[in-house]
């Protein structure tokens, strides 16, 4: 009898029940495709529009720093001054933001098609025991995700600190 049980486990999953896990939201997704995405795609941005972004903060940090007589003697300009950079640095983050979003998505579907369900969203109160998970985040796979996330970071900033630029 309790042969049976475990050779049922190994059997692939029926149809039924992949359409409703796919109902549920519980699709595989690969973290590292997305992470691969979204560095890949963010080198690509900087190394296309570094020239043209620095340029224009470049300039907007110039201008920050640049006072008239009516900026030092009102306090309410200095308010506006400020509202005017911020909006012209979201402006100048704004396409990285969005391309930023686009990659998200398409690596999102790349592997799992296009699931959109609210079922995933929904709070699971079950699952808000700390005590229950804490052995996950001192499991082995949490330490190679650490260890992995770590050398890629020293990875990186040893590119961006390359002083032979």
């Amino acid at each position: 009898m309790a042969d049976s049980g475990a050779q049922d486990r190994n059997l692939p999953a029926s149809e039924r029940k992949l359409r409703r896990a796919r109902e549920d939201g519980q699709v595989p997704r690969s973290r590292d495709l997305g992470h691969f995405g979204a560095i890949a795609v963010g080198i690509a941005l900087l190394a296309a529009l570094a020239p043209g972004a620095t340029g224009r903060m470049k300039a907007l940090l110039a201008a920050g720093l640049r006072f008239d007589r009516r900026a030092i003697e009102t306090p309410a300009a200095m308010g506006e001054r400020l509202a005017d950079f911020a909006a012209q640095f979201v402006w100048a983050v704004l396409p990285i933001g969005a391309v930023a979003v686009v990659v998200a998505l398409a690596t999102g579907v790349a592997l799992g098609g296009w699931n959109f369900t609210l079922k995933a969203l929904a709070p699971k109160f079950g699952k808000l025991n700390p005590v229950a998970g804490l052995p996950k985040l001192v499991s082995a796979d949490r330490l190679i995700d650490t260890g992995r996330s770590c050398l890629l970071a020293l990875v990186l900033g040893g590119v961006a600190a390359n002083p032979s630029r």
